[in-house]
């Protein structure tokens, strides 16, 4: 997993409504993965050169986080729990 960005939310951010602005459909291309922290982590799926990319964004702290899943695992969740156990990214 790879931090893509990390950029400072207001603390009424919605990753769902930010998603919705940005064109995409809930439960078509992205959905709630797990909580971290008591904060909901989403799962994004972009279609990108007839390949498909998965994306988790999570709100921590008042910065919302969003990580490029690398692994060639289908299991995007315990992905994202490996990575938190690292916790390289803060």
């Amino acid at each position: 997993m790879k931090l893509i960005s990390k950029n400072k939310v207001s603390n009424t951010f919605s990753i769902p409504d930010w998603l919705k602005s940005k064109g995409y459909m809930p439960n078509f291309d992205y959905a709630k993965l797990t909580t971290y922290s008591g904060s909901p982590v989403y799962s994004l799926f972009r279609l990108i050169d007839d390949k498909y990319i998965t994306y988790a964004i999570v709100v921590i702290d008042g910065y919302r986080y969003v990580f490029e899943m690398t692994k060639g695992s289908r299991d995007v969740k315990q992905e994202f729990i490996d990575e938190l156990s690292n916790n390289n990214w803060t």
